[in-house]
């Protein structure tokens, strides 16, 4: 979509430059605001679903200020919230490894010890009774 966006820029771009009367700029303005403004819109919207699908996958809230609604009705995430979304995400995802890091490091721990201690009961049991060597 970004792609596709810059495509169209660059076409609109080049129209205007190559435009010679002020009506034709004028023309080409008006011709690509609102395709640039429903591409960013639709570029918005599918930006803000992945990052609502992302939130309610690390279980954050996104704060209702940061929605946007433009005059189709279209509900999307501002861009200049979106960075803000994006470290809310990215500090939980952080804590919830560092959750589950701590975690097994204490399970890995526990069971090194068990281990040992096995390792030590099994070999006190297995161990051969000595000769008593004051009888001889």
């Amino acid at each position: 979509m970004r792609h596709q966006l810059s495509q169209i820029e660059a076409r609109y771009t080049q129209m205007l430059a190559d435009a010679t009367k002020e009506f034709d700029s004028e023309r080409i303005v008006s011709e690509w605001n609102p395709v640039a403004a429903s591409t960013e819109t639709a570029l918005a919207i599918l930006e803000s679903k992945k990052l609502r699908s992302q939130a309610d996958w690390w279980s954050v809230e996104i704060p209702e200020d940061v929605w946007v609604q433009d005059e189709d009705r279209s509900v999307y995430i501002g861009a200049g919230y979106q960075p803000r979304i994006k470290r809310l995400i990215r500090d939980a995802r952080r804590e919830s490894i560092k959750f589950w890091v701590g975690l097994i490091t204490q399970v890995l721990a526990a069971a090194t010890g068990l281990a040992g201690a096995l390792i030590g009961v099994l070999s006190f049991l297995k161990r051969s009774p000595q000769p008593n060597r004051e009888g001889h």
